[in-house]
């Protein structure tokens, strides 16, 4: 097997179909080993009940439903197509190392690749997609609901930082 051609600039630039290649190479070579580093799985354990957590608290204020809907109006809303981009290749890793797929849902040139019927098919997702909540979600939301999910928010973003630094070292030292 030729060696990995793995860079950490490569996992934040570039085309996402070449972001999501190599994220998807990095798992496939060195996912069991990532996983076996102090801190990894734990770190992934815990992000993914609090994204899953936070997922099931906007599922239960209609979040996804409704930005499935929106999305698929012309246009694509703000899930369109480019939001898809703004996934880095250590976002698209953890979603690997959690046991997502990473087979994009459609390719229309509108909506983003992860949108299904249901709302987002990432765990771990950028931070424009959990941090920006239109008028038409938060005239639904009220200010206990918001500043809940507000804090919820953040704390997985915070999260997700920690397991992403814990990653591009890991996948640094592994690239030697």
């Amino acid at each position: 097997m030729p060696p990995l051609a793995f860079s950490i600039g490569a996992m934040y630039g570039g085309d996402f179909f070449d972001r999501l290649a190599l994220a998807d190479e990095v798992f496939q070579r060195w996912g069991a080993e990532l996983l076996a580093r102090p801190g990894i799985a734990s770190a992934l354990r815990e992000l993914a009940a609090e994204a899953e957590g936070l997922g099931g608290l906007m599922a239960g204020l209609g979040m996804g439903e409704s930005c499935a809907r929106c999305g698929a109006r012309s246009g694509g809303g703000c899930c369109g197509v480019a939001m898809a981009g703004e996934n880095d290749g250590f976002q698209l890793l953890m979603n690997r190392l959690a046991g997502r797929e990473l087979t994009p849902i459609r390719d229309d040139g509108v909506e983003c690749f992860f949108l299904g019927p249901a709302g987002c098919a990432l765990l771990f997702k950028p931070m424009f997609c959990l941090n920006y909540l239109c008028q038409g979600l938060r005239k639904g939301l009220t200010p206990e609901a918001a500043a809940v999910l507000e804090r919820r928010t953040g704390l997985l973003l915070q999260r997700q930082h920690g397991l992403e630094c814990l990653l591009h070292d890991a996948c640094r030292a592994l690239s030697r």
